[in-house]
């Protein structure tokens, strides 16, 4: 049974870097937030801006603004894309640990069994050799 607590405890102790993981994308999705928020600020500017010029005629305006539209949508694509990419990698790497822990343990469980029941067979061939030896 020690032999098991042992995998057990050893297993508890593998999944703490998982944890840990998990805790820093928290913290990363926590520090991202702000960037997305400051990407708004930056944006709400300029439509504004747009809409206080669609009406007149002054076109170099109405094409910096488009420009500049572009430009921070191009930066928060880019930004955003960067981020899920990220996290979609360690995401991947998390699921990989886990299933690799997952099959640690499935495999501990089968070590286990294989030797509960020797341990066992051997217990009952021993009790079959002592009930021939009583019963001479």
């Amino acid at each position: 049974m020690d032999h098991l607590e042992d995998r057990q405890q050893q297993l508890h102790r593998d999944r703490r870097p998982l944890r840990k993981q998990s805790m820093a994308l928290g913290k990363e999705r926590m520090m991202i937030h702000p960037l997305w928020d400051e990407l708004e600020m930056k944006r709400e500017p300029i439509e504004e801006a747009r809409r206080e010029y669609e009406n007149t005629a002054w076109k170099e305006l109405e094409k910096w603004q488009r420009d500049r539209q572009k430009e921070v949508e191009k930066e928060g694509n880019a930004l955003r894309k960067e981020v899920e990419r990220g996290m979609r990698d360690q995401f991947d790497a998390l699921e990989e640990e886990g299933y690799a822990l997952e099959e640690r343990r499935d495999q501990a469980e089968d070590d286990f069994r294989d030797v509960f029941e020797s341990k066992r067979r051997e217990l009952e061939e021993q009790v079959d050799q002592l009930r021939l030896v009583t019963s001479f």
